[in-house]
């Protein structure tokens, strides 16, 4: 499953560009009609990742909850496309934590690299 590739609008985008009834329509399907539209992009990734898909694509400006000034490309055009790129600092602790949490609720994170990470955090502790 995938909240977005390349050639379509980011999540937060494809949203909040939507109509009214559009938008209803979505949070009838999420059963949510108490979060905020600009938040509304959380709900949808975590749906995404609560799917039995074996797989599951975010990407970055969806995690971010960009809106479609952030897209990858608009297919036929030409001149605006491939020129988004993540900023340093975009990508904060919070929102790393926030992605952390999520993974792990829906049992999607690296494990391996989890333990491998913590392995190295009790080593730096023990270190100082």
């Amino acid at each position: 499953v995938y909240t977005g590739t390349h050639d379509n609008e980011t999540i937060s985008g494809w949203f909040l560009g939507m109509s009214k009834a559009d938008r209803d329509f979505v949070r009838d399907y999420m059963g949510d009609h108490d979060t905020a539209n600009k938040w509304m992009y959380k709900r949808l990734v975590a749906t995404a990742m609560a799917s039995t898909a074996n797989m599951c694509v975010i990407p970055a400006q969806d995690w971010l909850g960009l809106d479609n000034n952030s897209r990858m490309n608009v297919p036929g055009t030409v001149n605006v496309n491939w020129s988004w790129r993540l900023l340093p600092g975009q990508i904060t602790d919070a929102l790393a934590e926030e992605v952390l949490i999520i993974t792990k609720r829906f049992g999607r994170a690296n494990w391996d690299a989890l333990k491998r990470l913590e392995k190295q955090q009790k080593q730096t502790e023990t270190d100082k």
